[in-house]
């Protein structure tokens, strides 16, 4: 006789006790989880803050006392039918000289039968002074910090990030898919997303590195260097000052608007994805476009020595001083004045 499996055995339990359950001769039980926890600890500049918040929506805001105040909220209620040991929930807080450490426990039991959360409200209100660094690791749980002066580093699963007015060294952000809404960012930027929207506005960034698979990117009113990478999304900078821009590009579109002048660095490739670029008259420039079965039409009244031909278009704009190249395979490239 063969050994029956332990996946077999639950699934017989189970295909039972749903049997029970529809004859009603098994009840479904409903718990309700109802936590709150408070901790304050007084620190230092230099301190870091070490948060794991998994499902819990966290909300940051500074203050001008020299101590961390975390508030957890927990709110559950699971329904189960069969046998095992009911969820529970539990924060841990732990602290020395230049950390705080702060971990949120859902405690997930193992159950024969069946379990559902049918109510989840989680999450955690932190107030502290700006000058605290903090490390944010969650899963489907949402952030939000504002007025931060420290460096910030997260990393999500499907949760969103909201940063507003934060300005420091640098700013880490990873996630799947969840998307990214920043506004009045100064700093170095450093983003990697799979299908989430990224959304900067009025940034003035020393580097911005940006690598998204099937999101959006936006960029709009800001200044910095930028190193783009997108897959099938759509990448647009409008109104950006940029003295070096590197973008990459597959399926999707690429849009940009300079309003900078002077020399520029700017290294374009794409695939069947079309380019568009709009140059004040003070850009200074290289133009190369190079292209395998796609298509190229330059509009700028100040460009001279332009040179069109069916794979390849070349042109000097202004002193010619910094370089302009484009490569597409299949994609349209279009370049144009700012209006």
């Amino acid at each position: 006789m063969k050994a029956i499996s332990m996946k077999a055995v639950a699934a017989l339990a189970l295909a039972g006790i749903m049997l029970l359950a529809s004859a009603g001769l098994a009840d479904a039980r409903l718990t309700s989880i109802e936590k709150d926890f408070e901790e304050s600890v007084d620190v230092a500049d230099g301190v870091r803050l070490y948060l794991a918040h998994g499902d819990g929506d966290v909300t940051i805001t500074p203050w001008n006392r020299d101590v961390i105040n975390i508030k957890v909220r927990y709110r559950a209620e699971v329904e189960m039918i069969g046998w095992g040991k009911e969820p529970d929930f539990d924060v841990e807080f732990r602290s020395t000289d230049d950390a705080v450490y702060v971990t949120g426990k859902e405690r997930d039991f193992p159950v024969v039968g069946y379990r559902r959360m049918t109510r989840h409200d989680y999450s955690y209100t932190i107030s502290a002074p700006p000058y605290v660094t903090l490390h944010l690791n969650g899963d489907d749980g949402d952030i939000s910090i504002e007025d931060w002066n420290a460096d910030i580093e997260c990393s999500l699963d499907d949760g969103d990030i909201s940063l507003a007015a934060v300005s420091c060294d640098r700013v880490h952000l990873a996630l799947d898919d969840g998307d990214v809404e920043i506004l009045h960012f100064q700093g170095s930027l450093d983003i990697r997303a799979d299908d989430g929207d990224i959304t900067v506005f009025d940034g003035q960034m020393a580097d911005v590195t940006i690598a998204v698979d099937d999101g959006d990117i936006e960029i709009l009113e800001s200044a910095g260097s930028f190193e783009i990478r997108i897959d099938d999304g759509d990448a647009t900078l409008r109104r950006v000052s940029a003295e070096h821009l590197a973008m990459r590009g597959d399926d999707g579109n690429l849009v940009v608007e300079l309003t900078n002048g002077g020399a520029v660095d700017i290294d374009i490739l794409t695939d069947d994805g079309d380019v568009s670029i709009s140059l004040g008259d003070e850009i200074s420039a290289m133009l190369t476009i190079t292209m395998d079965d796609g298509s190229a039409k330059v509009n700028l009244p100040w460009i001279v020595d332009l040179v069109e031909g069916r794979h390849r278009v070349a042109g000097k704009i202004g002193a010619g001083e910094g370089s302009i190249r484009i490569q597409t395979d299949d994609g349209s490239v279009r370049i144009g004045a700012t209006k």
